[in-house]
């Protein structure tokens, strides 16, 4: 294997999670010198470029092509000599995936729910505990199967992170994704203000509020901010946010990928589910006992502040969801997953 191509696109509505996890990906393949290019969308190059970890070559597809995307792509691939293909987003079809399958590079797919029809995929990627359950044998039949957390993939920051001793952690972090779509922050901040006015904590409140590149209420948050009645620090477009959650007793955090970061971290988090394929393998996390899940849909900003002071003074079960961290992360998934393409 001498090179990958990944299509994957970034935005404020589609978020970061699908371009970060490929990013991940692409990171353990440059280490190994194996090439790699990310095809993307015009909208999407402002959101690569901003990252300092970037790696590979961007191109991107063009609008105005007089045949359609996958074939296209699937052209660019064969003229290139990839040896892969790496998909990852909703948007793309059964008929898109049939279309990439028959170029000369073999398929990849990274999935979350496998509701979506045929794959035609030599690879499925799905790091989620349950994944082996959802039904790949009917939809990748012929497919190297990559599932479950030996192959939860984590960027290179991740893997090579120093342990904080428990004792030395001492911020609340709040981080409702790369864009935050529903808008989670700021009523959370105000909920979590109003009740530390009310109530002593016995533990201060450090709290670092963290912000992706595709956030568009930056200077809404910035005011709001000089109003809180508590230590706070925002922290935005960071380009290395695993020391930040190392060094937090308590993380709130929208769930996806971060969930994953999150646990590397061995870090207590109350996880929010801000989208249906996250749900299952949340589910999974909170049964293992490090952290506590909420839905978007069905909490409000009062219930999750409220709870996130109630764990907040609760030393001993924040020790005990830390110690349960440790038991459960895995940081090689992205090593198990190359190893799978070589010997596919």
């Amino acid at each position: 294997m001498k090179s990958v191509l990944f299509r994957v696109d970034a935005s404020q509505q589609v978020g970061l999670g699908h371009l970060m996890r490929c990013l991940a990906l692409a990171q353990h393949l440059t280490q190994q010198k194996i090439q790699v290019t990310f095809a993307v969308k015009s909208s999407s190059v402002e959101f690569c470029r901003s990252r300092t970890d970037w790696v590979g070559e961007l191109y991107i597809i063009p609008e105005d092509t007089n045949i359609s995307e996958p074939d296209y792509l699937k052209s660019y691939a064969n003229d290139n000599n990839f040896d892969w293909i790496v998909l990852d987003g909703y948007q793309f079809t059964s008929s898109y995936r049939k279309t990439l399958s028959q170029s000369c590079a073999k398929l990849a797919v990274f999935d979350d729910k496998n509701d979506t029809g045929e794959l035609y995929a030599d690879l499925v990627i799905n790091g989620a505990n349950n994944a082996t359950f959802v039904g790949y044998n009917q939809t990748a039949k012929s497919a190297k199967l990559c599932l479950g957390e030996r192959f939860r993939i984590l960027r290179t920051e991740f893997t090579n992170i120093k342990e904080s001793s428990w004792e030395y952690r001492d911020k609340l972090t709040v981080s409702f994704g790369g864009s935050d779509p529903y808008e989670l922050t700021i009523p959370f901040l105000k909920a979590l203000n109003a009740l530390n006015q009310q109530q002593e904590t016995q533990v201060p409140l450090r709290v670092s509020v963290l912000t992706g590149a595709a956030y568009e209420n930056v200077d809404k948050l910035r005011d709001l901010l000089a109003t809180l009645s508590f230590d706070v620090v925002h922290v935005h477009d960071s380009q290395k946010v695993s020391t930040l959650f190392a060094q937090s007793r308590l993380v709130i955090s929208a769930a996806g990928g971060t969930q994953f970061e999150l646990l590397a971290c061995d870090t207590p988090s109350l996880l929010v589910i801000v989208a249906d394929n996250q749900k299952l393998a949340t589910k999974d996390a909170e049964v293992q006992g490090w952290c506590r899940i909420f839905d978007h849909q069905r909490t409000t900003s009062q219930v999750l502040a409220n709870e996130t002071l109630v764990l907040w003074n609760d030393s001993s079960l924040l020790q005990e969801m830390h110690k349960q961290a440790c038991a459960h992360k895995n940081v090689d998934g992205a090593l198990n997953v190359i190893a799978s393409m070589h010997d596919s």
